[in-house]
């Protein structure tokens, strides 16, 4: 029956007839769907669907996560972190005494400089609001407290220095000193942190006036060689040479307890250590004095010291040169500076092997200073 048959007929007889045919197994014609409403209706469902509030949401996904401190943090914390076992917060390793070395005597009265080079080896940031703080012995400096110059992050150095005065009295002093962090925690150095920079010195009415001492400040030059740079204080083991500081040592001829430096050549033919020092200006009357040799128990040592400086350009001018060999005797360097008194120069300490007894290089310069009396 075609569709056009309904169209001439009454509504409910064409439903009837519609029933009729789908009795005898007719098909019925499905009618076409709406597709603006079927879009309509599935972004209804969709809405219903969404958050409540679309902008917590938003906030949640964006919101930037507490920053976990670890040993490669270089951001200053902003709130006191929590120590673990492998990143402690504050931590710091002694480097080096580039100033000053611990049992240097001075004069009664005397002002110095003492430098402390530390590493930062804890997790979090020094800022300049940590202090350099007294707490025990005898406080030489004028206050007892001193802010840091600069941020150091974690794995970097800074040196720390403080002005002080000998004491008037004759005798032996130490000077302990801590770092304190922004929230006043105080910690030293070494593996427990509890270690504190110390300054220990000798006052003796008898100390030699000094314009400028050299074994004092030996951290303050920078030590090489051909083979680089090395470390100050250097380290005794091994092939590349080296410089240290005592005051207690046995010499070719004696044994010495006054200022001096060791220094080991690197191990080959032509091996060398030099020291380049900081700036000085040459005053009239000012003379180099010291005494050179070998150490004892180095019966092979044979050595070259050689006093040299760098001018204002960068120039290097070789002053004066001592050749040492072990056979009891030691020589006097003494030398009048007053050729280029009012330049303003850096000294060079350099000692040179002059043999294969590599084992055996081992010279001192003993109260290498220069005096203006």
């Amino acid at each position: 029956m075609e569709a056009r048959f309904c169209l001439r007929r009454d509504t409910y007889q064409c439903l009837a007839l519609a029933v009729l045919l789908a009795a005898c197994g007719g098909r019925a014609t499905v009618p076409t769907p709406d597709l603006a409403a079927l879009a309509t209706s599935q972004a209804a469902t969709q809405q219903a669907l969404l958050p409540t509030s679309t902008q917590t949401a938003t906030a949640t996904a964006t919101e930037t996560p507490t920053p976990t401190l670890t040993a490669t943090n270089t951001e200053t914390p902003t709130a006191t972190p929590t120590d673990t076992p492998s990143a402690p917060c504050h931590r710091a390793e002694f480097v080096a005494d580039v100033t000053i070395p611990n049992g240097i005597r001075l004069n009664q009265n005397q002002t110095f400089t003492k430098t402390w080079r530390i590493r930062n080896t804890g997790a979090c940031t020094w800022t300049t609001g940590f202090r350099l703080v007294f707490i025990s012995g005898t406080n030489m400096a004028a206050g007892s407290s001193y802010n840091l110059p600069a941020g150091v992050v974690p794995g970097g150095s800074i040196d720390l220095s403080i002005n002080m005065t000998a004491p008037s009295g004759v005798g032996d002093y130490e000077s302990n000193w801590n770092l304190r962090s922004e929230t006043g925690v105080n910690f030293g150095t070494g593996a427990s942190a509890n270690t504190p920079l110390s300054v220990s010195i000798v006052v003796s009415s008898q100390a030699p006036d000094a314009e400028y001492d050299f074994a004092a400040n030996f951290c303050s030059a920078t030590w090489a060689n051909n083979s680089g740079s090395l470390p100050c204080p250097g380290d005794p083991n091994g092939t590349r040479g080296y410089v240290r500081f005592t005051t207690s040592a046995e010499l070719e001829h004696a044994g010495e307890d006054e200022l001096m430096l060791l220094l080991r050549p690197n191990h080959t033919s032509n091996g060398f250590i030099e020291g380049l020092y900081p700036s000085y200006q040459v005053q009239s009357g000012d003379r180099f004095i010291g005494r050179v040799g070998c150490l004892a128990d180095s019966d092979g040592c044979q050595l070259r010291f050689v006093l040299l400086y760098l001018d204002s350009n960068g120039d290097r001018h070789s002053v004066e040169d001592w050749t040492e060999e072990f056979d009891g005797d030691t020589s006097l360097t003494e030398i009048d500076l007053s050729p280029i008194a009012g330049q303003t120069v850096r000294f060079i300490l350099r000692v040179e092997i002059l043999n294969t007894n590599y084992a055996d290089a081992n010279g001192f310069w003993l109260l290498p200073s220069i005096q203006n009396p």
